[in-house]
């Protein structure tokens, strides 16, 4: 424990020392909101993990296409013992398309020696066979196939991925902002604190004076010296509690090289005359909120995922009907009736007597898809509830703001009069700590409800998918 008071009392102080140094030349600009937000954006961990996310979504997207991508085939059937000796080759260059299931194909196939009857074939002239085909799929695999469901999921990855992204930014830019008053509120509450120590060792000297002059007892030395060691605690608290709030906005307020880097004090900005207007609950704000919500947004990429997975599974329901068709011509010489070119089709049927993988995986699907429409809705009523909650608490800060203001200058005022009455010997220092006191505690309300009112109106951005810079 001691250790951290040295820390942070040296902190304190080297914070300070800065602060005079750099005044004497010129004045330090001010750590401004968007500054952290705009350093957090780029270089805060999680941002940079939902952007590799991303990055991540893409490629694998990339190689579901892959799927589809042109390919040679080759087979080689060679006899090495055995009544017959026929020797064959084919090779041929392949490529799927997303239409119908249907693939191109072309090549050519050669063959030497003799082939049992069922394998005819194998059988080409001596200038082997060049062949072309299209095959394509009428009912089940027809409109989408495993391949292409698996990429359009992957299309929905990425929608998510993309969605993701931005609702972390939305958040980071919140704990930032809120990391930032959180840091401009401590910073003004040891201010406060130094402030009325300030006026306990000032009026400490002046109590000294009179004293010796003896116009006052020596009792006010020592209940004076009790408010100085109350107030010092105090600020030492102060202290602790603006390192803390330090190291807090260190992580979003980072260099160049992502590194995080604590803020002086001395730039934290002034908080007299910033504004906190209100704000106002409406159908027309709900509605904005609820179409720019990123999560609402989250369950639609979800939902059309699981439309998909059920057109699939309703395809594969259906018979299987494949037709394939194929043009071959042979050259060189050997068997005649091997010459010339040749036409054919092939027509591929399946029927399933049970379809009980498909309607499984249906009804998975359907139970799912109600799980998301549900917590959806219920996602749609959290909004408006919380929307109408934090419009309320806004309005209610902003309003606290004007009346915790008017009791620090009445405080304020209080305190100065106090101060006369105390030097002409009409007052007690009892009374003029008291008021020292609550003039303090009127600022400290002031600098929370302040923190409170930009917290408050950093969820509302949140809610509004409003990001304070690009």
């Amino acid at each position: 424990m001691i250790k951290i008071f040295l820390l942070v009392s040296c902190l304190f102080v080297t914070v300070q020392a800065g602060a005079k140094k750099i005044k004497t030349k010129e004045s330090i600009v001010a750590l401004t909101p968007e500054t952290v937000v705009r350093k957090s954006l780029k270089f805060y961990p999680v941002v940079v993990n939902a952007v590799l996310d991303l990055k991540a979504s893409k490629l694998k997207e990339n190689a579901l296409r892959g799927s589809f991508d042109t390919k040679i085939k080759g087979d080689i059937d060679s006899r090495f013992d055995g009544y017959y000796t026929g020797d064959a080759y084919k090779a041929q260059i392949e490529k799927q398309f997303p239409f119908l299931n249907s693939k191109l194909y072309g090549g050519f196939r050669d063959s030497s020696g003799s082939f049992p009857s069922y394998e005819g074939k194998f059988e080409t002239l001596s200038g082997g066979e060049s062949f072309v085909g299209f095959s394509f799929s009428l009912l089940r695999d027809s409109l989408i196939d495993s391949d292409r469901l698996n990429v359009s999921l992957a299309s929905e990855d990425i929608k998510q991925s993309e969605l993701k992204l931005d609702l972390v930014k939305l958040k980071v830019q919140t704990l930032a902002l809120t990391a930032y008053w959180n840091w401009v509120a401590s910073v003004g509450r040891v201010r406060v604190y130094q402030e009325i120590l300030d006026l306990a060792r000032v009026r400490m000297k002046g109590i000294k004076r009179r004293i010796q002059k003896g116009d006052l007892a020596k009792i006010y030395k020592a209940e004076n010296r009790q408010y100085i060691v109350k107030r010092q605690a105090q600020l030492e608290k102060a202290k602790y509690l603006l390192y803390e709030a330090t190291l807090f906005l260190s992580l979003f307020n980072r260099n160049s090289k992502g590194e995080p880097v604590l803020p002086m004090a001395a730039s934290a900005p002034d908080l007299n005359g910033i504004k906190h207007p209100k704000s106002k609950y409406s159908n027309e704000l709900f509605e904005r909120v609820l179409t720019k919500n990123l999560e609402t947004k989250v369950f639609d990429s979800k939902l059309n995922q699981l439309d998909l997975k059920l057109k699939q599974s309703r395809f594969q329901m259906l018979p299987k009907l494949d037709l394939n068709f194929e043009i071959n011509e042979d050259s060189g010489s050997g068997a005649p009736e091997l010459a010339g070119q040749e036409h054919r089709f092939l027509l591929k049927f399946e029927f399933p007597l049970e379809n009980r993988k498909a309607r499984g995986k249906r009804d998975v699907v359907l139970a799912e898809t109600n799980i998301y429409k549900n917590k959806r809705s219920l996602l749609v009523d959290e909004l408006r509830r919380d929307l109408n909650a934090l419009v309320l608490k806004i309005n209610t800060s902003s309003t606290l703001i004007d009346i915790t203001k008017e009791q620090v200058e009445l405080a304020k005022k209080l305190v100065a009069a106090e101060q006369r009455k105390f030097d002409s010997g009409a007052s007690d220092l009892i009374l003029l700590n008291l008021r020292e006191e609550l003039f303090a505690e009127s600022k400290i309300k002031n600098l929370q409800t302040l923190l409170d009112y930009f917290t408050f109106s950093a969820k509302l951005n949140q809610m509004k998918v409003e990001l304070i810079v690009d």
